[in-house]
């Protein structure tokens, strides 16, 4: 059976070579250095007691220093099983969920057909080069000048020049010989919209060589010259040598220099790569124009265990990460993390290497936080309703400094936020101790005073409002009572309010408690991976995480859910919006008039 071409390549790129490896073998801890993919152990082909069997996660590659042992993944699992190299393949894409393909009786004219194409690509980088250093790139160049990019990094990373002829360099391919309809397949020129006018696709734009995990160019990313182009950023089309949420920019040189010690950095453009790797961060990688994908993580964690994802302190850039976070949560298992280093607002990786030098950006890189910092960062950012900002904080009035919420730090605030809205909730309507009297009773809470409280209220006898508070008052004391009622974001329920019914507080209550068990949950597995040594983690230490992150989303995204579907009326119910819509369209139809007769 003929496999088609790159299936091998995405099956190797979906392996961890020490999984695969570590189901024979007992590692050697003390030898081996877990974050960087370097694994040793007593060899599983020959009876030894030292640890000569060497695992290399970077290069996918595993040697024995005794027996001479060497191969890849496919041909550790054809020794041990004792299988055909088929049969390893079968094996090792239904462990990564990768669908054996049928069998293709066309596969080798594909594949010769792939090697035009790829031919037409390097013609195509030849080309560009060529063009930047010659009369029609003069402007391009001072360009890039100006953007710190001198010889040696243009020449490295192969930048070129498109000009702005409409047909330049399809008429150059075709004089070397290739077909038209190979060009316009590599996605180096296209069709017009009625069929009959054939262009470059890449016009009067700044070229930037997209290349696979072996180093062969697939792909291209312009940068326009003209303010007013449509599109400042324009990445070759999907093609069958392209996939752009499978690779990375930068993947080979990045992966050389992780191997080197280095770490892997994840940023958003090419210029970024090409500015960090001109300040000597030469493990720098990005996405290709969109959000990363499960397959490009994937091979992140194939190049380094713990990548660093640089993003910028807008929101647009927070949001990019709490969208990673909830794509790896699944996805995480031992010796697998991820740490976001958040640039300051407005500035990216690209500006902070040219305009304050790389240590600052050295310094960013080492105070990166780990994964679940900003787990608990978009939990307090959902609670306090305000935008996390990079190394800020906010300075109390003089009139807010006693309160609670200015003394407590980020992990207990939502807590206790939602802990006064219970007990407030509680005092107004007493009558639903008895209806959430099972839950209340198990549950103690951060604040002392909220705490002191809700077991004085689960123990009084029910009665008429003010009753309550003054049984309060008399056991707990005055001032304490007072205190917690006066608190800002009460006065804001619009079950407290004065038309508030005893239905909008048990809707309140009821959430709130939601939420607060659900942050709880996920406090105690933050805190128990913070308190476990990164050797020691487990994949059910993340599944449980993941878990505890997805309960938490559920319960804010239920409350979005509800502002989305329901409005709120003058007496501060809540209303379907559909139904209200409908009233509206049934009374337009109804008509006071008397009709004459």
């Amino acid at each position: 059976m003929s496999l088609p071409n790159g299936f091998l390549d995405e099956l190797r790129s979906r392996i961890c070579l020490s999984d695969v490896v570590g189901r024979k073998v007992q590692w050697d801890l003390r030898k081996s250095n877990q974050a960087r993919g370097d694994m040793w152990a007593p060899c599983p082909f020959h009876q030894e007691k030292t640890a000569s069997f060497h695992v290399d996660d970077n290069k996918g590659f595993y040697y024995c220093f005794g027996c001479q042992a060497k191969g890849d993944a496919i041909g550790f699992i054809k020794e041990t099983e004792n299988v055909n190299f088929i049969e390893a393949v079968e094996i090792l894409a239904s462990e990564v969920g990768l669908q054996m393909p049928e069998f293709d009786p066309k596969s080798k004219e594909k594949a010769d057909r792939n090697k035009i194409l790829l031919e037409i690509m390097e013609q195509s980088v030849n080309f560009f080069r060529l063009t930047l250093n010659s009369k029609q790139g003069k402007h391009a160049l001072e360009y890039l000048k100006k953007r710190g990019l001198y010889a040696d990094a243009i020449e490295r990373f192969e930048i070129g020049f498109a000009p702005a002829d409409q047909t330049i360099l399809t008429q150059k391919l075709i004089d070397k010989g290739y077909d038209l309809d190979a060009i316009i397949e590599t996605g180096m020129s296209a069709k017009s919209d009625e069929g009959n006018r054939i262009y470059d696709r890449f016009r009067g734009r700044i070229m930037f060589p997209i290349r696979d995990s072996r180093g062969r160019c697939i792909a291209f990313g312009g940068r326009s010259l003209d303010p007013a182009a449509r599109a400042k950023y324009l990445n070759s089309p999907e093609t069958p040598l392209f996939d752009k949420g499978s690779n990375l920019y930068n993947l080979v040189s990045a992966r050389s220099a992780v191997g080197r010690g280095e770490p892997l950095i994840v940023t958003e453009g090419y210029m970024d790569v090409i500015a960090l790797d001109s300040g000597n961060f030469n493990g720098a990688i990005a996405p290709l124009g969109t959000a990363i994908t499960e397959k490009q993580l994937q091979l992140m964690w194939r190049i380094s265990p713990e990548p660093i994802i640089a993003l910028d302190g807008d929101k647009a850039g927070l949001r990019a990460a709490y969208r990673l976070i909830d794509l790896s949560l699944p996805l995480l298992k031992t010796g697998k993390a991820l740490r976001f280093s958040i640039m300051p607002e407005g500035k990216d990786p690209d500006d902070l290497i040219r305009n304050e030098g790389a240590s600052l950006f050295k310094n960013l890189i080492d105070e990166a936080v780990p994964m679940v910092d900003l787990i608990w960062r978009r939990g307090i950012q959902n609670t306090r309703k305000t935008e996390f900002k990079s190394n800020s904080r906010l300075m109390p009035q003089s009139n807010t400094k006693s309160s609670f919420l200015v003394a407590a730090d980020e992990k207990t605030v939502s807590a206790q936020i939602r802990e006064s809205t219970i007990i407030a909730v509680l005092m107004t309507f007493p009558e639903l101790i008895e209806i959430f009297y099972d839950e209340l009773i198990m549950i103690d809470l951060v604040s002392p005073d909220c705490d002191l409280i809700l077991k004085e209220l689960v123990k009084i006898d029910k009665g008429i409002k003010a009753e309550i508070k003054n049984e309060l008052m008399e056991k707990i004391g005055d001032e304490k009572v007072e205190k917690l009622l006066s608190l800002s974001h009460l006065r804001v329920l619009p079950c407290l309010r004065a038309k508030g019914t005893i239905e909008m507080g048990q809707q309140t209550l009821q959430e709130e408690l939601a939420k607060l068990n659900s942050e709880r949950g996920l406090l105690v597995e933050v805190d128990e991976i913070n308190n476990t040594p990164p050797e020691e983690w487990h994949e059910r230490d993340f599944s449980r995480l993941g878990m505890a992150n997805n309960a938490k989303q559920r319960t804010v995204s239920s409350v979005q859910e509800d502002t989305i579907n329901y409005e709120q009326a003058q007496n501060g119910l809540n209303i379907n919006r559909e139904e209200r819509l409908k009233l509206d369209e049934i009374r337009k139809t109804i008509s006071f008039d008397k009709k004459k007769k």
